[in-house]
């Protein structure tokens, strides 16, 4: 099957070789052979998306990063905000997984970048814990029950949007659905629960506002 990306691609390449070859024994330019059909295609977008999807992850993972540790007061939070989003890619990828006897490339390619609008959940919450100064753990519960309203409607409405590609009649858009759609919930669901142990206590009384917090 032209799906069967590990084995077409074998195939594919051994035909351009041959290809080649014959090209070669012709002399320059006295023979041009072309081939296309799903096998090619296949493979042809399986690693543009692998290629594409590797820059894209790369460049927003980095963008975020730079941004999260301008914004917040402690800088190592930054490397927390990438949390939800690697648990959520993670279980995303696993669920996939064990449900389908095969997986499209451009599902696991296009859920991921999708997963990217997840890593806001984490910023909103770590954001409000490193905007105050929680002195204990009741204050911070305060600030996550504040919040959770707004994650909650965020991720529910990001949910819907994905969930109606379940209905697809392509296999491909299904997959993608069920990747974002685990994604997004598992993601909310680790901001609001997993982010509030992995930061420590903040023990200053009178801290200034945050920059972005001036700045806005």
């Amino acid at each position: 099957p032209s799906a069967d990306i590990e084995r077409s691609g074998l195939l594919v390449d051994e035909l351009l070789q041959k290809m080649a070859k014959i090209e070669d024994a012709f002399g320059e330019h006295a023979v041009r052979i072309a081939v296309i059909g799903g096998h090619r295609i296949g493979l042809d977008n399986s690693r543009l998306i692998r290629r594409d999807t590797a820059l894209a992850i790369g460049v927003a993972v980095v963008a975020m990063f730079l941004l999260s540790f301008v914004a917040y007061r402690r800088r190592w939070l930054a490397l927390i905000t990438l949390v939800p989003p690697a648990i959520a890619a993670s279980v995303a990828g696993g669920v996939l997984f064990f449900s389908n006897t095969q997986i499209s490339a451009i599902a696991v390619g296009c859920g991921t970048i999708l997963l990217g609008i997840t890593i806001d959940y984490a910023i909103h919450v770590l954001y409000h814990i490193d905007n105050g100064a929680h002195q204990d753990r009741r204050r911070m519960a305060e600030t996550i029950q504040e919040i959770a309203a707004p994650i909650t409607i965020g991720a529910l409405t990001t949910l819907g949007a994905f969930l109606v590609l379940l209905f697809s009649p392509v296999e491909s858009h299904r997959q993608i659905g069920m990747f974002a759609a685990v994604g997004v919930t598992t993601a909310a669901l680790a901001s609001l629960l997993v982010i509030p142990f992995l930061v420590p206590l903040d023990r200053g009384s009178s801290l200034p506002p945050l920059m972005m917090t001036r700045l806005f």
